[in-house]
Formats: structure tokens, sequence, C-alpha cells
């Protein structure tokens, strides 16, 4: 069973070249102990109606340790990935929910990574 992160540390979007766009969102953040997931996940919060400031939400979350494993009382790094298939005409930017806070990032700053696609083989 997955729960939401402790702290949020970062959130980056990046912009795929693609037809039609993609993004590319990453998220770092804490854990509060050892023995979670190393890697987490971003969570896309579902709209009836689109988000009236333009900031759609996602929930970072992963597996924590199960109740009986000893673990090392430390905070932890952790890493999520999400990629958005369309890319909403009224989308300001993404906004990642943890259990103590929350980070946004504003779509209009996210860089353009351009994909390459190398052909193997016969042309």
């Amino acid at each position: 069973m997955f729960k939401k992160i402790l702290e949020v540390t970062d959130v980056k979007l990046t912009t795929l070249e693609s037809f039609p766009p993609r993004l590319l969102i990453t998220a770092s953040g804490t854990v509060p102990t050892g023995g979670w997931s190393e890697r987490g996940e971003l969570i896309q919060h579902i709209y009836i109606v689109p988000p009236i400031d333009g900031y759609y939400g996602f929930d970072f979350v992963a597996e924590p340790p199960m109740p009986d494993v000893i673990v090392t009382q430390q905070v932890n790094p952790v890493v999520a990935t999400f990629v958005l298939n369309s890319i909403s005409d009224d989308l300001k930017g993404i906004k990642v929910y943890a259990s103590s806070n929350s980070k946004e990032q504003d779509y209009n700053d996210s860089p353009v990574l351009v994909l390459e696609i190398t052909r193997i083989g016969n042309s």
C-alpha cells in the first residue's frame, strides 16, 4: 500500500518535443525512515472540470516498509517521474503534494527536450 512521502523538495518540468508534445514531470523528495521504496510514484489528480488556477495536482507516494521491519531512523531521498501525454491548453503548472508540504512548478519555465530517433539497420 502506497502512502504520501514526507516532503517534496523539487519539481522539474521538461517538454518533450513530440507530436503532440508531452510533459515529463520529475519530482524529488524525502521519506521519514529507511525501508521505503527508492522509486516513488506521481498519482495524477482526476478533475471533473479543469482546476481554476491552471495548476494540475499530483500526489507523491512511495511504498513504506512493512510494520514488522526494523528500519533506520533517518530521512532518505526518493524520486518519481510521470509523463503527461496530453498538455491541456489551460495548463499553467504542476503542483505536487506530500504529507507535510507541496511544491509548484510553472509550465512556462520548462525547457524543451528534443528527442532524436536513430534508425538501426537497413534504410
